[in-house]
């Protein structure tokens, strides 16, 4: 019946994508269907993880995740190590295995939250290691936004733990203190702040700096919404950078506007409320605890980055969500899973 359930939600959900990426076809061209398939997929990821109830299962389900992280980690620490890298402003960016280091940072930051949350009773030499290789992975990316994310990661699973203020107060100045000791003896996370800022740092045709940058082509590509205001110019229409000249949106809000207009952003944002309220528990579970910290760590990513078409972080995402879901709305599972 749950299956059958899951199925239905799916099929309605990407039908009405596929109708929506019809209306962009003629003018922005197929990228819709590529969406709607993508969509699928990470729907279907988290349909097959939902449906994973044993503990010892989901557990080394999520540390395989956690994983897929490490083993990209080891690349963006070469490419540092030999400025193999990708050069973005005279800097040596290292993504690793992704496409770009800010997509690398978010998988490299949320592995790390895999390790933290899901492994914490396994002290083990390895898990250590682990979480070292990942660490300097992301600092490699030079992803401010990334490496900020993480570090707001670590202290919303800390606190989702039930760690005392006073406690959660004091990481967070250490935590303030170690990134400003990072940026002194990795002076390129210096020079990638200064593109955030400083107009000699980040030249284009008109912006002065990065964040300059964002806001110009979000005014831009309001413009669009503003032609389509309800329904939007289609599910699609912005992913092939038509709209901007080949540059994707970079914020995951303004880009469900434009595509799906005001009433898909405001399914949109529903969906996203009710999965967060539904994996809410007084019964904290490891893996609810991650779910919830993973999803707020989007959201925020979301702002600034183009989240959720980093298909490798929407893969984790959809999985992990799906784990946690059964420890989140059934009480016997929460048991089960904590005596195990």
């Amino acid at each position: 019946m749950q299956s059958k359930k899951y199925f239905v939600s799916i099929f309605l959900i990407c039908s009405i994508l596929t109708l929506s990426a019809f209306l962009s076809q003629d003018r922005w061209g197929n990228g819709g269907f590529e969406e709607v398939i993508r969509t699928l997929s990470i729907f279907s990821i988290f349909a097959i993880a939902r449906s994973i109830i044993e503990k010892t299962h989901a557990l080394n389900l999520a540390s395989a995740i956690s994983s897929v992280g490490v083993f990209s980690a080891f690349f963006s620490i070469w490419q540092f190590l030999t400025n193999a890298g990708m050069q973005i402003e005279g800097i040596n960016r290292c993504p690793g295995l992704m496409a770009h280091p800010n997509s690398a940072a978010l998988l490299y930051g949320s592995s790390i939250i895999l390790l933290l949350t899901i492994e914490v009773s396994s002290l083990s030499f390895i898990r250590v290691t682990k979480i070292t290789i990942l660490i300097f992975a992301l600092i490699f990316t030079f992803s401010i936004s990334g490496i900020l994310i993480t570090i707001l990661g670590f202290l919303l699973q800390e606190r989702f733990k039930g760690k005392a203020r006073k406690t959660s107060l004091f990481e967070f100045l250490f935590y303030c203190v170690a990134f400003f000791a990072v940026f002194k003896y990795f002076p390129q996370l210096s020079e990638r702040a200064n593109t955030y800022t400083q107009t000699n740092k980040f030249q284009t045709q008109t912006e002065g700096n990065s964040l300059e940058w964002r806001f110009a082509r979000w005014r831009e590509i309001i413009n669009y919404w503003e032609k389509a205001p309800f329904f939007g110019q289609g599910y699609g229409s912005t992913t092939n950078g038509a709209m901007l000249s080949g540059y994707m949106p970079h914020n995951e809000y303004i880009r469900v506007l434009v595509e799906l207009g005001l009433i898909g952003l405001i399914f949109a944002s529903f969906a996203v409320l009710v999965l967060y309220t539904r994996l809410k528990s007084k019964n904290q579970t490891s893996i609810v605890i991650c779910a919830k910290t993973l999803v707020i760590m989007s959201a925020i990513s979301a702002l600034t980055e183009n989240t959720f078409l980093y298909t490798v972080h929407a893969y984790i995402l959809a999985a992990i969500i799906g784990i946690a879901m059964p420890y989140s709305n059934n009480s016997r599972l929460i048991r089960v899973g904590k005596n195990r």
